[in-house]
C-alpha cells in the first residue's frame, strides 16, 4: 500500500503501470466507462496475474484511469485515431546485422496511410526520454522491417501529456550485439 507519507512504494508503481496498461490496451479501442473500471473488470484483475489477484486499492484504479484519459484525450491520439489501431503489438524481428532474434512489446502500433507510428507509455513520475533509447531504438528498427513505411515514434510521459522524441541508438546497438567473426 501507501506509506504514511503518501510516496508509492515500488510495488504501488509497479501495479499503477500494469492497470494502466491493461486499461489502455481496451480503451483505445473503444470505450471503457469510468464505472466499469473502478469496479476492477475481470481483464484488469488478469492483467495483474494472480500473486495479485483479489482486492486492490482504489485509489490505485482511480490514478491508472487518469493517467489513461490524459493519452486518449490528448492531441495525438486524436490525430491517430483514423489508423488501424493495434495495442500490444507482438514483434520478432532477425537484424541481419546481427543475426540473432529480438522479440518485444510495442504498447500501441498505429498503422496510418502514409507512416506507422509507434507509441510507447510511462506512467513514472520523473520520465528522462534517454533512459529509454535503446528500448525505443529496437522498436523503431522492428517496425521499419515489419512495416514498409516512414516510422513515427514517441515515448508518451502519461504524468505531463508529453510526446517525447527518442535519439535513434541502433547503430550502437548494432555495434554492441555483432560478434567478432572468428
Amino acid at each position: 500500500g501507501h506509506s504514511p507519507t503518501g510516496a508509492e512504494t515500488s510495488e504501488d508503481s509497479s501495479i499503477l503501470g500494469t492497470l494502466t496498461h491493461a486499461l489502455l490496451e481496451r480503451a483505445v479501442l473503444g470505450d471503457v466507462s469510468r464505472a466499469e473500471w473502478e469496479a476492477f473488470p475481470f481483464w484488469a484483475e488478469h492483467a495483474l496475474g494472480a500473486a495479485r489477484s483479489g482486492s486492490i486499492d482504489p485509489t490505485l484504479l482511480s490514478e491508472s484511469w487518469d493517467l489513461a484519459q490524459e493519452f486518449l484525450g490528448s492531441p495525438l491520439f486524436a490525430s491517430l485515431r483514423g489508423g488501424s489501431i493495434t495495442p500490444e503489438y507482438p514483434f520478432v524481428f532477425v537484424p541481419p546485422e546481427v543475426g540473432v532474434p529480438i522479440v518485444g512489446t510495442m504498447d500501441l502500433v498505429v498503422e496510418l496511410s502514409d507512416a506507422v507510428w509507434v507509441i510507447d507509455y510511462k506512467t513514472n513520475r520523473h520520465l528522462d526520454p534517454r533512459e529509454y533509447e535503446g528500448q525505443m531504438s529496437v522498436y523503431r528498427a522492428a517496425a521499419r522491417r515489419l512495416f514498409d513505411k516512414p516510422v513515427e515514434l514517441r515515448l508518451y510521459g502519461l504524468r505531463d501529456g508529453i510526446a517525447h522524441d527518442v535519439v535513434d541508438r541502433w547503430p550502437e546497438i548494432v555495434s554492441l550485439l555483432q560478434l567478432p567473426q572468428y
